[in-house]
């Protein structure tokens, strides 16, 4: 997936990668206050959160020819069992908006913490 016109990646392509590498993590300006985003930063969560310069398409899955606006919000990554970008939930902060996950058919998870075994749950 990259932004304007180009291909949804699958879990392990380069093409999520590649989106994520284009972005820039929130701003306090996109944030406005949202108490979820306030949160999650609070855990430490904000290098999960990106915003986007523009809008890009999805050309694979259920979704395909869906063109992603980001203009005000916040991309949550979400990652596969191997702790890997795998999907995109694109959040509208401060709204009762629904979050639109790019591949819903892809299993992913936003993971707080560690997936380590031994990890301490705080």
């Amino acid at each position: 997936m990259k932004e304007g016109n180009s291909k949804k990646p699958q879990a392990d392509d380069k093409g999520l990668n590649t989106l994520l590498g284009s972005t820039k993590q929130t701003s306090h300006a996109i944030i406005a206050d949202d108490e979820i985003i306030t949160n999650l930063i609070a855990l430490d969560q904000d290098d999960k959160l990106r915003q986007f310069s523009n809008t890009f398409t999805i050309h694979n899955g259920d979704r395909k020819s869906d063109i992603i606006n980001t203009a005000g919000k916040v991309g949550l990554i979400l990652s596969d069992n191997m702790n890997q970008p795998a999907n995109l939930a694109i959040y509208t902060p401060n709204s009762d908006a629904p979050i639109e996950v790019t591949d819903p058919n892809t299993p992913s998870a936003f993971i707080i913490g560690s997936l380590n075994l031994d990890s301490v749950v705080a």
